[in-house]
């Protein structure tokens, strides 16, 4: 019984939400007609842990880093494009705009700030419920890592509208005198 609560408390100490829901999520973009560039750009750079292939990492190794398991590293960026449909990994912290472009039509741009998800609270709880096992740990852990962090909207859909290509630029007064 001893082992199991130690067992707990280690768990407990990376974070309840880190765990639980990961610091990572998926982010789709959808667009009418498809076939749009899709842009995102973070407000600040961002981070994101992918798997180690194998080949040069310095500077780019995560040991030490909380939360981090060992074969992977972490790269930081600012942006990231993409044609839609487009499914994104992201990391769960940070504001970004979205913008989608396509020839023939008007640009949209979407910004999409960061709240906290219902199941991220609630995994916070739990480091504040087991607060006698390194919660505290716990909590710091989830607060930095924006594991208890949802983006909203969830997602982009958009219908993407067409430009006008040839605009009447005939003045008001019909005299046919052609507007510049």
């Amino acid at each position: 019984m001893r082992k199991l609560n130690l067992l707990l408390c280690l768990v407990l100490a990376v974070g309840c939400a880190t765990v639980t829901r990961g610091v990572e999520e998926v982010y789709m973009v959808e667009t009418w007609p498809a076939g749009a560039t899709v842009t995102l750009a973070w407000d600040e750079p961002a981070t994101l842990f992918v798997e180690d292939d194998g080949g040069d990492t310095r500077g780019t190794e995560s040991e030490g880093d909380p939360g981090v398991e060992k074969g992977k590293k972490t790269i930081s960026f600012t942006r990231l494009e993409g044609m839609t449909p487009a499914t994104f990994k992201i990391p769960r912290k940070g504001a970004f705009t979205v913008t989608v472009a396509k020839d023939g039509y008007q640009p949209v741009s979407v910004h999409v700030k960061t709240q906290v998800a219902g199941t991220g609270g609630l995994a916070m709880a739990g480091n504040v419920g087991f607060g006698l096992c390194l919660g505290p740990v716990g909590g710091v852990v989830d607060a930095t890592s924006g594991a208890t962090l949802e983006h909203v909207p969830p997602f982009v859909k958009v219908k993407l509208e067409k430009v006008d290509a040839n605009p009447t630029l005939e003045p008001p007064s019909g005299r046919g005198d052609r507007v510049k």
